[in-house]
């Protein structure tokens, strides 16, 4: 079977491919430090924002916080562990 390409053709297309890649790779490059920049210049860290901007304290709340518990007139959740944990065992 014949080689459908020269060894000079072959080598050329190995350079055309590996300049591609080069250059694809240095534009990814450009890409991700331009918008780490735009970035740094629009965002602001939490903490440095001032204080009159979020004036109420916020706390999480999660479900292992509290107990549900089912009565007649439908299910009421207590927050308070101390208070669940003796309500639940009386």
């Amino acid at each position: 079977m014949a080689q459908l390409l020269s060894e000079q053709e072959q080598e050329s297309i190995r350079h055309k491919f590996d300049s591609y890649c080069k250059k694809v790779l240095r534009h990814t490059v450009i890409d991700y430090n331009n918008e780490i920049q735009y970035l740094s210049g629009h965002e602001v860290n939490f903490s440095d924002l001032p204080q009159n901007l979020y004036p109420f304290p916020v706390q999480d709340e999660y479900f292992s916080q509290s107990r549900s518990f089912d009565t007649s007139a439908g299910s009421v959740v207590v927050k308070g562990f101390d208070i669940s944990e003796k309500s639940y065992r009386t």
